[in-house]
This record gives C-alpha cells, sequence and structure tokens, in this order.
C-alpha cells in the first residue's frame, strides 16, 4: 500500500466501529487526536516524504503550479474530504433550518398569555409539548449531520496525520474537527431537551387549556 491509500480498499478509517451507537465526542477526541508537534519546515519535510510521489513536490517540499494545492484524483484523501465537505454542507442547512424553526417557536410562545407561558415554563421548559414535537427531529437531523461532519473530519486526522499541504491547513483542519464535535454536542443537548418535554399525536391527555402534555407526563 502507498501512503496514499490508493492500494486499498474497504479500510477501516478512524476510530469508531459502524453502528448505530455514537461513540465518539469532544473528550474522546482531544484524548486521542494530538495536534502535529513540530515546526512547519518539520511537517513540509514529513508531508512531501509521504505524498511526494503523488503530488508532483519539489526536492523542499514546495507544490507545483499557482492557487490552492489540491488532493491527488482517485486517492483516498481526496475521498475522505469529499465525504466530509458533504456532511458538512448537510450541517449547515439543518442547522439553519433548526434554528428558523426554534425562532418561530419562541416567537409564537412570546405571544401567549402570561398564564400559559408561566404554565409551559413549568412543565415543558419554556416551549409547548407540541413545539417541542416539530422541534425534536429537525434537532436530530441537526445532531446526525453534525455527527458524521465531526467524525468525517477525525477520520482524516487519523488516517493522515501530515495529509494536509501545509502545517497551518493542518491546524486549521484540527480546529475545525473541535468545533465539528462541539457543535454535535450542542445539538444533541438540544435534542434532548426537545425530546424530554414533547408531546406525541398519538396520546389523547390534554393539559388545562387543550393542549397535548408532555409525553412524560402521568
Amino acid at each position: 500500500m502507498d501512503f496514499d491509500g490508493f492500494a486499498v480498499q474497504g479500510r477501516k478509517r478512524g476510530g469508531r466501529a459502524r453502528g448505530s451507537g455514537r461513540d465518539r465526542d469532544l473528550d474522546s477526541f482531544y484524548r486521542d487526536n494530538a495536534r502535529y508537534a513540530g515546526t512547519a519546515e518539520d511537517f513540509t519535510r514529513d508531508h512531501a516524504r509521504s505524498y511526494g510521489r503523488h503530488e508532483g513536490l519539489g526536492h523542499d517540499g514546495s507544490h507545483p503550479g499557482l492557487g490552492k494545492p489540491c488532493f491527488p484524483k482517485g486517492s483516498d484523501r481526496e475521498r475522505l474530504h469529499a465525504g466530509y465537505t458533504v456532511s458538512t454542507k448537510a450541517t449547515k442547512t439543518a442547522r439553519n433550518g433548526y434554528d428558523d424553526s426554534l425562532r418561530a417557536a419562541d416567537g409564537e410562545f412570546r405571544k401567549m398569555t402570561v398564564e400559559e407561558r408561566d404554565y409551559y415554563r413549568g412543565v415543558s421548559d419554556g416551549l409547548r409539548p407540541d413545539q417541542h414535537e416539530l422541534l425534536d427531529p429537525r434537532a436530530g437531523k441537526w445532531a446526525d449531520s453534525s455527527y458524521n461532519m465531526a467524525t468525517g473530519r477525525e477520520n482524516f486526522l487519523k488516517a493522515y496525520p501530515h495529509g494536509y499541504h501545509s502545517l497551518e491547513d493542518q491546524n486549521d483542519h484540527y480546529k475545525h474537527a473541535a468545533n465539528a464535535f462541539g457543535e454535535y454536542q450542542t445539538a444533541r443537548d438540544h435534542q434532548a431537551r426537545h425530546s424530554t418535554y414533547r408531546s406525541f399525536r398519538g396520546d389523547p391527555r390534554r393539559d388545562m387549556f387543550g393542549r397535548p402534555v408532555p409525553h412524560g407526563q402521568l
């Protein structure tokens, strides 16, 4: 196998086993992934030793031509990069959709009577249960896409600790990966809130205002 994974098919990349459980978070990311410890010159030499043959690097490790270097066509780095690029765009779309829905729900809540607002602050954390029901899957979509983005970026770091074209780019990717795990944890917390206080359409129970009750309420 060469350093860029051209000869490898179906290789297990990164850290987590595929399955229904999510075993990666910001703590595990920092625990298992250290920043590159050398200088920019060290990184350039390490990068050139690993990828110079495929990238046509100069003897000093410089990239040929003008413009921003890209990963070689068909390389494992290119595939991993494409994967987390897609999930990054999906995360932005899901985040914006959730934020718009949450903003609308908050606006509706503020228009309710004082008595209603006080009641729902006490029983369902400041939103009506039917609003939590609407927001729960949207927060879940945000959590799903941000987890895919975070683990995709982490998988690149694990497989290619000096795979980017410069130390600056590698460090930027490290920060983006950490931020992605932070975003996943935020989305997960939002979903947990909505899941706790949401209603379900099949539940016939109603509260004192004739609205659905939280599913956990006896």
